[in-house]
């Protein structure tokens, strides 16, 4: 189901607010995670979007197909596609209080695929409140 939009009062002003209501949403999904997107990685994407940094957000495992996949136009709001790069880790890198190192990164990567995305919203309009609103509805 769509929203038309989002409630005047849940409308992120800034990107705390959205990444607030993104954290929020993922907690009350119960369902399971496929893997994390990150949005705007590329250093000029978040300032272009009017974003203060990146961003990410869940991919919920039953909106993950194989290789071959038929996905039906008319379950679409919008037929676009992004051409992606996904990492699959061999083990977890945990939240902590300072940055994981290049190397660190590098030895818990496991494969690299090629991919798609098919972005689309929980919102009629797609994104009404702009980049923030792309934040908050898990990218």
């Amino acid at each position: 189901m769509r929203l038309a939009a989002l409630p005047l009062d849940c409308a992120p002003a800034t990107s705390e607010d959205a990444e607030a209501i993104c954290e929020a949403m993922a907690d009350g999904l119960e369902r399971p995670i496929g893997g994390w997107k990150v949005g705007c990685a590329d250093p000029g994407m978040p300032v272009k979007h009017g974003l203060e940094r990146p961003f990410c957000g869940q991919v919920p495992q039953a909106l993950i197909y194989a290789s071959g996949a038929s996905i039906a136009h008319a379950d679409l709001m919008r037929a676009v596609i992004e051409p992606e790069i996904v990492f699959r880790l061999a083990r977890g890198l945990p939240p902590r209080a300072t940055p994981y190192s290049h190397a660190e990164v590098t030895a818990a990567l496991q494969a690299l695929y090629p991919s798609l995305e098919i972005p689309e919203s929980r919102l009629l309009d797609d994104h009404p409140n702009g980049a923030l609103g792309m934040v908050a509805d898990q990218g």
